[in-house]
């Protein structure tokens, strides 16, 4: 499926996810837009609908604040998020 055929919140979360992997915005930043832009994924392939939930996960492990962050317990920070987006997106540009 073509980017422009895409549902605009599922653009949105390609777009925001495309910009972290890069290091164009920030991780607190990319989180909250990315929530944001988290919308249904009816209609998408398996593999994109996996793509952005894997992402999503990755989202909701990731704890900015490295005081609060707990690595045992799965707590992302912003390298390891970066780095599951960028694995993320590699499927997507693979298919």
């Amino acid at each position: 499926m073509r980017f422009e055929e895409l549902d605009s919140s599922v653009q949105g979360q390609l777009q925001l996810s495309r910009e972290f992997a890069e290091q164009k915005i920030s991780g607190p930043a990319f989180e909250t837009a990315f929530l944001r832009a988290r919308g249904a994924n009816a209609g998408l392939t398996d593999v994109m609908a996996d793509v952005l939930d894997q992402i999503f996960y990755a989202v909701d492990d990731y704890v900015a604040a490295d005081s609060l962050r707990d690595p045992a317990n799965g707590d992302l920070d912003d390298d390891q998020l970066r780095e599951i987006v960028q694995v993320q997106l590699r499927r997507l540009d693979e298919t």
